[in-house]
Formats: C-alpha cells, structure tokens, sequence
C-alpha cells in the first residue's frame, strides 16, 4: 500500500508536469495536499487509473 506522504509527492510531481508550466512546484505541492486525501489506493478503478489520471481530474476542476 501506498504511503500518504508517498501519493502527495507523486500528484504534486504530476500536477506540476501536466499542468504545463501553470502551476509552480509549490502550488503543485499545496494543490496534493489539498486532494490527496481524496485518493483511494483501495478503490480498484482509482488505482487503475493511477495519479496522472486523477493529476488531470484535478486540472480539469482548477
């Protein structure tokens, strides 16, 4: 299982990517915080989709 800390580092990571110079890495950063919760490693179509897909959900709604 995938730790807290271990999710909010790789959305940020892909917030900043697929946010395409949008979002700075610190806005990136406290965006994962905000939403990391949200993410249910447990939820199987959830972590089928993976954080890119949730990374651009999150895009989409910004």
């Amino acid at each position: 299982m995938m730790r807290a800390s271990t999710i909010e580092n790789e959305l940020a990571n892909a917030l900043f990517r697929l946010s395409f110079g949008k979002l700075t890495v610190k806005q990136a950063q406290n965006k994962s915080k905000e939403v990391a919760s949200n993410f249910d490693i447990d939820d199987d179509m959830l972590a089928h989709k993976g954080i890119n897909w949730y990374a651009k959900e999150v895009l989409k709604k910004m």
